[in-house]
């Protein structure tokens, strides 16, 4: 049995679908179980879990040889109580479990406790925690994927927020999905931890990017760009719109803190060609 938290978000349900495809066990576990069977239906497992709830994980673990984590906090949350301490409980249940292995999506991004965005800071401090547990390991440092792209189209247009001037080299969810598999149903288990990045196979600016998904998925949708600062402004002018606010601040960093890793060994993970942009939006199309 493979037990994931969060298997509702973006990128926790690509490695749900990916495990069920392959007729394996899989728990579901969250907050809110209910709504959880309402997306996937009756092929999982569901358990009621929160990772600031020790308890419900040391109950939601039992039975399970592997944990597939994917943590992503609302932007007004506080790092350091999900990311750190709910990482921490994380490592104590699944020792306490008999959990033989975990698995962790995060940024491609080596640990630092210091760093000096907090949520990075804090995300670190909860991987050193993972790693230092006892039980073998493996961090997926992953760069943007296509089906974030979604975030930045509203209404009226696609908005890239803020000049972003590095090169990303965008992954589909579904190639990763395929990779965390390999590791998870592995016969051998691992003696010792891991960590891969991973990348797609082509380089964007982040405007290109979303100017290049807008031409295939949204054809005619305007595509704007505006800085940190305009994007706020705008936000604050537009209450429809509020929320760009705070999207403003998540999006700043990666102005400057860019991709770190190499993606070799991750992509010899997979048997097939990992899917360009112009690929993956074709298979989005009706």
């Amino acid at each position: 049995m493979i037990a994931i938290i969060g298997a509702t978000g973006m990128l926790g349900a690509p490695v749900l679908e990916q495990l069920l495809d392959e007729e394996i066990g899989v728990r579901v576990l969250s907050r809110d179980p209910i709504a959880a069977k309402e997306r996937f239906g009756t092929r999982p497992e569901y358990c009621y879990a929160d990772v600031l709830d020790y308890d419900s994980l040391v109950h939601a673990f039992a039975e399970c040889s592997a944990v597939h984590i994917n943590l992503n906090p609302d932007h007004d949350a506080d790092p350091e109580e999900i990311l750190h301490q709910g990482l921490i409980n994380v490592a104590g249940a699944a020792r306490e479990c008999g959990v033989e292995r975990l698995s962790l999506i995060t940024g491609d991004w080596q640990p630092d406790p210091n760093h000096s965005w907090s949520r990075r800071a804090a995300f670190s401090k909860g991987i050193l925690a993972l790693e230092s547990c006892g039980i073998p390991t493996v961090v997926w440092g992953c760069t943007w994927f296509f089906e974030s792209l979604d975030y930045f189209v509203l209404p009226d247009r696609a908005l890239m927020v803020g000049a972003q001037p590095l090169t990303w080299h965008f992954a589909a969810a579904s190639d990763y999905a395929k990779m965390v598999l390999r590791f998870v149903v592995d016969d051998e288990s691992p003696a010792a931890n891991k960590r891969y990045t991973v990348h797609g196979p082509q380089g964007f600016k982040m405007y290109d990017a979303l100017k290049l998904y807008c031409d295939i998925l949204r054809p005619g949708l305007p595509v704007e760009q505006l800085s940190i600062e305009d994007t706020k402004k705008f936000a604050q002018e537009d209450e429809e719109n509020a929320w760009l606010e705070s999207f403003a601040d998540f999006m700043a960093p990666f102005e400057t803190f860019g991709e770190t890793g190499d993606p070799t060994e991750a992509q010899a993970l997979l048997d097939e060609p990992l899917l360009t942009l112009e690929e993956w939006a074709k298979e989005q199309m009706p």
